[in-house]
């Protein structure tokens, strides 16, 4: 496997790029809040509103799973191994809170909507654990 970061200023550096980035789609998400309205921008307005709360949710997620994990594993193993899970772990969870509030803008939300949502996440997440484990024999 091909090292991506080999020295703490690249942690360093990696984690101020997803910072910013997240605290750009932040910024982003309050002011489709303040400066747009949903009832003159129609589907222009929710999708940005929607993009920009998913993105902003899939950074924070990352960067909480990723600095936990580098907080787990520090001197026992490369850190950076486990970018890849806190990517995907992230944007799943940036899916189903987005998917919900989707869902509950629309007047479709249940808890039977909900938990299909979930279990939908969760069987990714068995297919990508099953690949990953398959790979690595």
């Amino acid at each position: 496997m091909e090292r991506r970061f080999s020295h703490p200023s690249s942690v360093l550096r990696y984690f101020v790029i997803v910072g910013l980035s997240t605290l750009l789609a932040w910024g982003a998400f309050v002011a489709v809040l303040w400066l747009m309205d949903p009832e003159i921008s129609g589907w222009i307005g929710q999708l940005s509103f929607y993009a920009s709360l998913f993105l902003a949710l899939a950074g924070t997620f990352f960067l909480m799973g990723f600095g936990l994990r580098l907080l787990i594993v520090r001197g026992k193993r490369d850190p950076f191994g486990s970018v890849d899970i806190s990517l995907r772990q992230s944007v799943m969870l940036a899916v189903l809170l987005s998917g919900a509030l989707l869902l509950q803008g629309n007047r479709l939300f249940s808890w039977w909507a909900a938990g299909f949502l979930l279990a939908a996440l969760v069987f990714l997440e068995c297919f990508f654990l099953i690949q990953q484990h398959g790979s690595s024999e």
